[in-house]
């Protein structure tokens, strides 16, 4: 902009894109590294048995959300394929733009998936890939 005295009428857009892609694929990568937001209160009252029903309780609810979310997001996108809605001035399919987010949710879900299936058969409570708690 300040080279050329005017911004890229395009650049706005490219912007919105991206934030999109970083938060959706962000997404699945936080929960990969057990990053996600926790509200740990009353989990950290409990005893190292109930942390991990309640560990594998909120991977298996957290995996069937994310799968749900996905299912969702395809329903849309297909709808905005439909109508055949473009970008304002790319004149982009909005579709192609838009597939990261079933697919970020998916991702999503499959790591929630690992964490639930890690709980069940190891004994220490996994809060993220090869990311395991201590006991206390």
């Amino acid at each position: 902009r300040y080279l050329i005295g005017q911004s890229m009428y395009f650049s706005e857009e490219i912007n919105r894109f991206l934030i999109i892609a970083v938060t959706f694929v962000g997404l699945a990568y936080g929960v990969r590294k057990g990053r996600n937001i926790r509200m740990t209160a009353l989990y950290d009252a409990l005893s190292s048995k109930h942390k991990k029903y309640l560990t594998t309780f909120i991977a298996i609810t957290s995996s069937i959300i994310m799968f749900a979310l996905a299912y969702e997001a395809i329903l849309y996108i297909l709808h905005i394929k439909q109508i055949n809605r473009l970008s304002p001035s790319l004149q982009i399919p909005v579709y192609t733009i838009f597939i990261i987010i079933p697919i970020g949710f998916m991702m999503a879900g499959l790591q929630y998936f690992i964490r639930f299936v890690q709980n069940l058969i190891h004994p220490e409570i996994y809060s993220g890939n090869n990311l395991i708690e201590e006991k206390e």
